[in-house]
């Protein structure tokens, strides 16, 4: 009976390790494999450490697991039955506080020239103010007719010895005529390669404009982007204002135009404080400081990139 054995064992052998006898093990085994949670409408398996995992409510208001296992709400936002809403209002999508957004004053997409936004409506501030209303802090942030005004570029020294080589910079062309027509008011900031060959890796700029801020108030960072998607992976953004470290994070448009958000991440940026280094009074009142955006494109290819165009910069209260 030997030999029989054998190859009954070998038959059942190859059997079992076929993809056919893997799949009816696990159907034949599912539910003695399946640990599920006590509510699977509104819970979800989570692994804890590598031996322990643990039931979490992922459809409640769990900042920390919303909608998934470890899924965090980012800022100005909360969980609301498993999804990350606004804490205030929504335009876009961008979170922002009517009351005082100077681009959205009292509702979404009403802007106030001024730059100023006072419980929910447009405020002309005097010439001489005695008080500091928060306002927007870009002075020209969406190059109204064409005005370069407060904007300078600035080339980074010692940044191409940090990239090793291969180090060239961007043609800059400051408060263009659009030629995709996203910006609202028509004007951008538009980057063009400058001559990129196969022995050249990366293109850097630095745009630099003054702000200005009330002291004790802490402001959200948003601009607008429109760049090619093959070129996403290979651009990197990196800003600071009166000489503090801005995190950025970007969100692509879900109405499907090739524009992006770029905005301020993890929190807001200040308060800035009268005396801070980097700052100085201006109309008595308000704090003027240096806002710096570094662009930086690498590639090992040496593919040039397609033109990167950035508009409607705003600094506005938190």
């Amino acid at each position: 009976m030997f030999p029989g054995c054998i190859a009954t064992a070998n038959f059942y052998w190859v059997f079992v390790s076929s993809p056919l006898g893997v799949d009816a093990f696990y159907t034949a085994n599912k539910e003695r494999c399946v640990c599920p949670c006590p509510d699977p409408a509104r819970q979800e398996i989570c692994l804890v450490s590598n031996y322990e995992v643990e039931c979490r409510v992922v459809k409640g208001n769990d900042n920390s697991n919303c909608g998934g296992c470890d899924w965090n709400c980012g800022y100005k936002t909360h969980c609301s039955s498993g999804g990350c809403v606004c804490d205030d209002q929504k335009c876009g999508n961008t979170c922002v506080n009517l009351s005082n957004n100077p681009n959205n004053c009292g509702a979404c997409g009403n802007l106030c020239t001024s730059g100023f936004c006072y419980q929910g409506r447009c405020y002309d501030p005097p010439e001489e103010p005695d008080v500091c209303i928060p306002g927007e802090g870009f002075r020209n942030g969406r190059f109204l007719n064409g005005n370069k005004a407060d904007w300078s570029i600035w080339s980074p020294p010692g940044l191409a010895d940090l990239l090793d080589s291969g180090v060239s910079q961007f043609n800059v062309s400051l408060a263009i005529p659009d030629p995709n027509h996203l910006a609202p008011d028509g004007y951008i900031i538009q980057l063009t390669n400058s001559g990129l060959s196969d022995y050249v890796v990366g293109q850097v700029v630095q745009l630099v404009a003054e702000v200005r801020l009330c002291p004790g108030v802490a402001y959200d960072f948003n601009a607008e982007i429109d760049m090619d998607s093959d070129t996403r992976d290979h651009t990197l953004f990196g800003a600071s204002l009166g000489g503090r470290s801005v995190s950025l994070e970007t969100a692509t448009r879900f109405n499907g135009l090739p524009a992006s958000t770029m905005r301020s991440a993890g929190g807001p940026i200040g308060p800035f404080q009268i005396g801070d280094p980097g700052t100085y009074t201006v109309n008595k009142v308000y704090l003027a400081t240096q806002f710096n955006l570094t662009v930086l494109y690498s590639t090992n290819r040496g593919n040039p990139p397609k033109p990167i165009s950035l508009w409607s910069f705003s600094l506005s209260p938190a």
